[in-house]
């Protein structure tokens, strides 16, 4: 697998007024873009191959990484001049995917995820998505994401977005890996997101997802709280990726 889709169109509305000039993927983590380290890590695992949505500040982002070749890597861009959410992103994207590819954001990074044992588990299980999840323990955060319930075959059997009530301490991340297949059931009219449209399309279909579960910490830049959050946890890790 060598195709990622990292998402880095959002408006960063919740951020304000840190982004009032960057969008999220650019905030800085210890003097370098958040989204930095997320394509750096992509290319350690081998993915080469990277399409990057923009829209809020494109230019932030594509004057920054440009064609990627100072990463090792080939990189292009999908301008979204009306944003279509993250499922709708994918679906634009349609005549471009491969057959199989990996899709992350580009402000939310899971540095010890294992990129190429996930692979390997979306394969060995042949299903049609793998999500990848981890255990949340702090209970207050819990509220700021999706959250899965699993047979013992890791294979998802219910999922819901943010949920006022506890469904699961497994939190959804945003690095998942999708067949083709799937983004024919993404409708093309309207802006529609992975988590509140594709992934509910798929088990309503009984279609095979399965979970990675993965035990890294994450460092999220979606909301203020979970912004402050990551810098702290990033400087108890002495992180210098």
């Amino acid at each position: 697998m060598k195709q990622a889709i990292i998402l880095a169109a959002g408006i960063s509305s919740r951020m304000r007024s840190l982004t009032n000039n960057v969008p999220k993927p650019m905030l800085s983590l210890n003097g370098k873009p958040i989204m930095e380290y997320v394509i750096r890590h992509l290319r350690q695992a081998g993915f080469t191959d990277i399409i990057v949505t923009v829209h809020y500040l494109p230019t932030t982002i594509m004057d920054y990484f440009y064609d990627g070749s100072k990463f090792g890597l080939n990189i292009v861009y999908s301008q979204e001049k009306i944003l279509r959410d993250t499922a709708g992103s994918l679906k634009l994207l349609e005549d471009k995917l491969q057959d199989e590819f990996l899709v992350c954001g580009g402000h939310f990074f899971l540095p010890d995820l294992n990129l190429i044992d996930m692979v390997s588990f979306h394969r060995e299980n042949g299903g049609l998505a793998t999500i990848a999840f981890k255990p949340m323990m702090e209970k207050n955060l819990l509220s700021f994401f999706g959250q899965g319930l699993f047979n013992g075959s890791q294979r998802l059997i219910k999922f819901k977005e943010k949920p006022s009530n506890i469904l699961s301490s497994f939190i959804h991340t945003t690095y998942q890996i999708y067949s083709k297949k799937v983004v024919a059931l993404i409708p093309a009219e309207m802006p529609v997101s992975i988590p509140d449209f594709l992934i509910p399309k798929l088990l309503e279909k009984k279609l095979p997802i399965y979970g990675y579960f993965t035990n890294s910490e994450l460092i999220n830049f979606s909301t203020m709280e979970l912004y402050e959050r990551a810098l702290v946890v990033s400087k108890q890790m002495a992180f210098s990726r």
